[in-house]
């Protein structure tokens, strides 16, 4: 049987080879099929990365087939047959599978048989190409490439979704960056100073956000979430000033009774020490009073005590200021001691809770300006991509009022004298140096004067020595330059009434370009010009905010 099994095993190895073929191109079919069915569909809904899916099909599905035939395996009995079918001649032999059938049977016969079989299998063997021909799948394999030539001419071919799909993709990252910089709050609040109770709440709104933002997609669903928290913030850093705010009233009060004014400003400014060292004097003080001194200053404790239970802040001082009033009463000077020394442990929590609100407050202030410029990026996105945001997003709106307030509140003070270029817009203004006012109109005064002159609404001017005013046309040949208020202070403008009648203002000539004095306005107009430009480009500004100083330029520009 040994002949005989080889020539069967060999007949059966390229058996084998055809059915793992003929399934491979079986599952390319199916695969590419598939595969057509994917790209087609992409091209009437967005479906992300359909290309590579396509791609995955036809693969899986020729990966598929060829595992299907392997494992489908040719039996010896089959191959046998297979060997018989192909003998060569019009008749069928059988004597593979006959000498299969007898090979436990010894008899002459059978081993004769046997012997003939055996023969067979080695002839068979020896031409085993042209006895066992390769399957015809033309068909198949040209409607595979067929296939295969639609599937790559759809993914080459632009598709009406790839617009979306692109668009989607740059939304995504949007909200990435959205994420990204969530993230970096919640990192910049862990490294603030703040007590754990006055950090939690803040810290719960930025982890809302963070979950909000990792579950979402969407920008507008983003957008929605920054602004819930931004308002949020707001909503927790007005309440907290609130509560800060309301010792500090209670301390101006305090402050207008001459016994408790020291006191009551240290509550004002929030300083311990300040409101300690007062208390020690006013121990001192109460042994020098008279009895009518003491009924007053009983009476001030006694006011000061009913205007702290009004607030819910500062109603645990209540109790400790009525105890200080019925221990000036008394004549014991112990409990008057224990009285005062209850006092200012609670005048001690209180300011160490204003403060902690105080801190919470500008925590939770600088949070939703953050917010809001985090927003206000992402809703410019939105705006430039065509898609609707809410106003609070929209110029002017409450986003852009945190962004700026807190722009302002990080910013220098500016001069009152400044040579701002919004002043030729306004046509209203006012200085301090000696001289004419420019502007074609009528006033009055003597002295030294100051004015200015706009886009034409007039001009004024006012001086150690009178006063005087013009209204008329005036033009942007001069403008003033900026003048540097040297020293400290709060700086304040005079906004007397305008006095006397009469008289002309007459526009001077070109003074030197020294401070406060008057310059051309087209060679001001270029100076402000080139460092707007520059200041544009090392910040990065939302896209209608460029707008707004491209038109303000646009609009002051003396040669449009």
């Amino acid at each position: 049987m040994d002949p005989i099994m080889q020539a069967i095993h060999r007949a059966r190895a390229r058996l084998q080879v055809f059915r793992m073929l003929r399934y491979l191109a079986y599952g390319l079919s199916c695969g590419l099929i598939a595969a057509l069915l994917l790209l087609l569909a992409a091209r009437l809904w967005p479906i992300p990365f359909y290309q590579l899916a396509a791609a995955g099909l036809a693969v899986a599905g020729a990966a598929a087939g060829l595992a299907t035939g392997l494992l489908h395996r040719i039996r010896v009995k089959e191959a046998a047959e297979a060997m018989d079918l192909a003998s060569g001649s019009a008749e069928r032999s059988d004597m593979m599978v006959t000498a299969l059938s007898f090979a436990g049977n010894d008899s002459a016969a059978a081993r004769w048989q046997r012997t003939q079989a055996a023969e067979y299998g080695r002839l068979f063997a020896a031409q085993m190409k042209t006895r066992l021909r390769r399957p015809k799948l033309t068909k198949w394999w040209a409607g595979c490439g067929g296939g295969l030539a639609v599937c790559l001419a759809l993914v080459l071919l632009p598709s009406p979704m790839d617009d979306k799909l692109a668009q989607a993709a740059e939304q995504k990252q949007w909200v990435q960056e959205q994420q990204k910089k969530t993230e970096d709050l919640v990192k910049e609040l862990e490294t603030k100073k703040l007590d754990l109770t006055a950090k939690k709440p803040l810290d719960g709104h930025l982890k809302t956000l963070q979950k909000e933002l990792d579950g979402t997609k969407d920008p507008d669903r983003a957008l929605e979430q920054l602004e819930k928290t931004m308002k949020a913030m707001e909503q927790t850093a007005k309440q907290q000033e609130e509560k800060a705010q309301n010792l500090s009233e209670l301390g101006r009060k305090m402050q207008q009774t001459p016994q408790l004014s020291s006191i009551g400003k240290s509550l004002e400014q929030k300083d311990q020490a300040a409101m300690k060292k007062a208390l020690d004097q006013l121990k001192q003080q109460i042994r020098k009073l008279s009895p009518e001194e003491k009924e007053q200053l009983r009476e001030a404790l006694k006011k000061m005590a009913e205007e702290a239970g009004k607030k819910q802040d500062t109603k645990a001082l209540q109790e400790a200021l009525n105890k200080a009033e019925q221990a000036l009463a008394g004549t014991d000077p112990s409990k008057l001691d224990e009285a005062l020394k209850g006092l200012e442990e609670e005048l001690a929590k209180a300011i160490a809770a204003s403060q902690a609100s105080s801190s919470q407050s500008d925590a939770a202030s600088a949070l939703a300006a953050s917010l809001a410029s985090q927003g206000l990026g992402l809703a410019s996105q939105m705006t430039a991509a065509g898609m609707p945001v809410s106003d609070a997003w929209a110029t002017g709106g409450a986003a852009e009022q945190l962004a700026l307030a807190d722009s302002a509140g990080m910013g220098e003070p500016s001069d009152s004298g400044g040579g701002d270029p919004s002043e030729p817009i306004d046509g209203a203004g006012q200085g301090n140096s000696p001289g004419q006012g420019s502007g074609n109109g009528s006033g009055s005064g003597s002295g030294s004067g100051a004015g200015q002159g706009g886009s034409g609404r007039g001009g004024s001017g006012q001086g150690p020595g009178g006063s005087g005013a013009g209204l008329g046309q005036g033009g942007r040949e001069l403008v003033t330059t900026p003048r540097e208020f040297a020293g400290k202070g709060n700086v304040q403008a005079d906004k007397g009434p305008i006095q006397g009648g009469g008289g002309t203002v007459q526009k001077g000539g070109v003074a030197p370009g020294v401070e406060g004095a008057s310059r051309p306005y087209e060679e001001v107009y270029k100076e402000y010009e080139a460092e707007a430009k520059k200041s544009l480009g090392r910040s990065d500004l939302p896209q209608q905010m460029q707008g707004l100083v491209e038109e303000y330029f646009t609009g002051i520009n003396p040669n449009p």
